[in-house]
């Protein structure tokens, strides 16, 4: 067993030696190998090319052409505005210039009645049966009623309360019985009406007399009558005009004097367009007036 022991030491004293003489030795180089050249191969890269986003360039063009569709709009807007305006401009010219001339027409009218009635109160001042004939003139709208209720009368306000005046109107009658009470179918006026209980009331009556009457204090009461003559009861026609100054009271049927009377018992009130019914047939009796005039004298 020891000879085994120093039979095994020796060999390795013996085996490193050997590595150390090997270590110690110098030997030549080895030459490396070199692999064998190729010839390089140049690659040669395309530039990358760029990617374009389609959707925001659509969507840049749409809002461009939407801002110039925009645009054309407003400019069409402005030039129709200005073009309604240029129209209305030119409308509004020519109604102003037509009001103008229907205002000038109607005045040159009213200026043409209103000298007439001027003269027709100077006529009577002519003649005694006014005092003055300083007033102001009045022209009313055209009047049409009717009523059937024998022996009633009804009246209409002309919106005026002249004390001292003269109205006068074309009036046209007509019956819808040719058996009525003639004397109490007519057309006329109302004046110094207070109320129901008092007021004149004076009209041409289709048996051709001017009948004065009215209620004093709730009173019915005949102030007079007068003859004018015949007329044409069922349906006719006559120029009427009433004078009223202080007491005095004067009724005119187609230019003739036909009743005068004095009466202070009313003093003031509201003048009215009136019609007296003698029939309840059919529509009873009905009045038309036109070319109502009015001449107040209160206030001069």
């Amino acid at each position: 067993m020891k000879h085994n022991k120093v039979g095994v030491m020796i060999g390795i004293v013996l085996i490193l030696v050997s590595l150390s003489c090997q270590l110690t030795s110098p030997q030549a180089p080895s030459q490396p190998t070199l692999p064998p050249l190729e010839t390089p191969t140049q690659v040669v890269e395309a530039p990358p090319t760029p990617t374009e986003d389609t959707s925001a360039t659509q969507a840049a063009e749409q809002a461009e052409r939407a801002t110039q569709q925009a645009e054309q709009a407003i400019k069409e807007a402005a030039a129709a505005t200005e073009a309604a305006n240029a129209a209305e401009a030119a409308a509004a010219t020519q109604e102003a210039d037509a009001f103008m001339k229907q205002t000038a027409e109607v005045e040159a009218q009213a200026t043409a009645q209103a000298q007439g009635m001027a003269d027709a109160v100077q006529s009577l001042v002519q003649q005694g049966v006014l005092n003055s004939s300083s007033g102001t003139y009045y022209w009313m709208e055209d009047f049409t009623q009717s009523w059937a209720q024998i022996g009633w009368y009804q009246w209409w306000s002309t919106g005026l309360a002249p004390t001292n005046f003269v109205i006068r109107a074309h009036t046209e009658w007509e019956s819808g019985s040719r058996t009525a009470n003639w004397y109490e179918s007519g057309c006329g006026f109302v004046f110094r009406e207070e109320d129901e209980d008092n007021h004149y009331m004076i009209f041409l009556a289709l048996d051709g007399n001017v009948y004065l009457k009215g209620y004093v204090d709730g009173k019915y009461r005949e102030f007079g009558k007068g003859y004018y003559g015949k007329v044409d009861f069922a349906k006719g026609s006559a120029d009427v005009m009433l004078a009223v100054e202080g007491d005095n009271i004067t009724y005119f049927v187609n230019g003739e004097k036909v009743l005068q009377r004095k009466n202070n018992e009313l003093k003031s009130g509201d003048l009215a367009l009136t019609l007296m019914s003698g029939t309840n047939k059919d529509f009873g009796t009905r009045c038309r007036m036109s070319d109502i005039e009015i001449w107040d004298l209160t206030s001069q």
